[in-house]
């Protein structure tokens, strides 16, 4: 990665469609987004550290998407068309120093269970400027 460069950072997401099975099925926008605040990403503890400092969350939903679904799709239903609508918590990181640099995200009663994801990010000069 290069020196300059903002990190996204999405430490849990949830996600309902049209074409899913329940809990994660909704039949409209209205229902798509009670679908994912009853999936409820604010339960239970959620940390995420890089280099062991806490970094703050910020909970986001987004607006209705409209997915155009291949064969063989991530959701293992038939080639479609459906809505959907996620939420999570994520953070946007400020450019990090040259060097490596070790993001934890910890969730203990999440909506997802319990999990610990440790990635690391190495940092190295490259072409970056503030010229866009």
């Amino acid at each position: 990665m290069d020196v300059g460069t903002e990190i996204f950072v999405a430490a849990l997401s949830v996600e309902c469609s049209t074409v899913e099975e329940p809990p994660f099925y909704g039949g409209n926008e209205a229902e798509l987004r009670q679908c994912v605040r009853d999936l409820d990403v604010l339960q239970g503890d959620l940390t995420v550290t890089v280099d062991g400092e806490p970094i703050p969350l910020t909970p986001v939903e987004s607006p209705l998407l409209r997915l155009d679904l291949p064969e063989d799709n991530l959701l293992g239903v038939p080639a479609q068309q459906a809505l959907s609508v996620a939420s999570g918590l994520v953070a946007l990181l400020q450019p990090l120093s040259p060097g490596t640099h070790e993001i934890v995200t910890t969730g203990t009663g999440t909506v997802l269970g319990d999990f610990t994801n440790v990635t690391t990010i190495v940092v190295e000069p490259g072409r970056w400027s503030t010229h866009h």
